[in-house]
């Protein structure tokens, strides 16, 4: 159990870090499983495509983005899901330098492959 609570911390870091670098979208999308869905209050993703316009419209008005994972705390939920609970420190700016400095819990449910792989299918941010 310990090995993939290692795993869930590295996933988990690596995503922010890739989404913070401002990556290509189609790299975002390999962290998440065929079908998911991203809730935040009346915000749904649930298609690749919604995934594409909602990053294309943080690109353009949220610069400078640093997520920290302040803590992380994984479980297994049954067979090859996982649960991830995190509390997150996200900073940025928007283009008129408004700072944007908020915590929020982030809440995902992951699932591993037979090859190991792990794969976000419900992305949950909560205030």
């Amino acid at each position: 159990m310990d090995n993939i609570k290692i795993q869930i911390n590295n996933f988990a870091q690596d995503y922010f870090k890739q989404l913070d670098n401002g990556v290509d979208v189609n790299t975002l999308l390999s962290f998440f499983d065929d079908e998911f869905v991203i809730t935040e209050g009346e915000l749904v993703i649930d298609s690749k495509e919604m995934y594409a316009k909602w990053y294309e419209a943080v690109k353009a008005n949220i610069l400078n983005l640093k997520h920290k994972i302040e803590e992380i705390e994984s479980k297994h939920a049954r067979d090859n899901v996982y649960f991830a609970k995190m509390k997150m420190h996200f900073k940025a700016e928007t283009p008129n330098n408004d700072k944007i400095d908020v915590i929020a819990n982030i809440h995902w449910l992951l699932r591993l492959s037979d090859e190991g792989k792990l794969a976000i299918s419900e992305y949950e941010i909560k205030p």
